[in-house]
């Protein structure tokens, strides 16, 4: 998941794919919603690794409430036979989100993993801050941060929530114009 994440970062800042699609233009330029985030994520997740047993849906509902993505990966033997179903949970929140440095934690790990006896979670960041955003609009919670921080924070946070049996990793995409 980490790798077809990493491709659809390049992708978006290569111009192979458009960050544009994410961003409000009209009347002013302004992330879209949190929403559009994950819808985006999840249909790259399809493209690129359903060919390997790999199903990500959207929405899904679960014990109280709906995960942003849900993934389902197939672990096969050395001899082709299915033997294990893995599970991955993503919570998406974009870079404006006021509790963006503890959801991780109290709503990924603390709530969705726990409460689906899932063991493996990534946080996804949509990073939109760049000079294109109007910033009459940016969010008093957004984050006084570089990309290169915030990858840090959060990789750092995954780290030390990984315990008790869960890997919990972070992906910040850049989604700056």
């Amino acid at each position: 998941m980490i790798e077809s994440l990493r491709q659809l970062d390049t992708k978006l800042q290569s111009g192979a794919a458009t960050a544009h699609e994410l961003w409000n233009e009209a009347p002013v330029c302004s992330p879209k919603s949190e929403i559009r985030l994950a819808e985006k994520v999840a249909n790259h997740l399809i493209e690129t690794l359903s060919q390997r047993g790999v199903v990500a849906n959207r929405e899904v509902v679960v014990q109280r409430g709906r995960t942003d993505i849900h993934v389902d990966a197939i672990k096969k033997e050395p001899n082709g036979e299915v033997y294990d179903r893995i599970t991955f949970i993503i919570e998406a929140k974009g870079c404006w989100h006021p509790r963006l440095k503890k959801a991780m934690k109290a709503q990924l790990v603390a709530r969705y993993l726990a409460e689906n006896r899932c063991d493996y979670g990534l946080y996804l960041v949509g990073w939109f801050l760049c000079n294109r955003w109007a910033p009459e609009y940016r969010k008093r919670q957004t984050p006084k941060w570089n990309l290169e921080k915030a990858r840090l924070f959060f990789q750092d946070q995954a780290e030390q929530c990984s315990k008790e049996g869960k890997l919990i990793k972070a992906f910040v995409l850049n989604l700056a114009l």
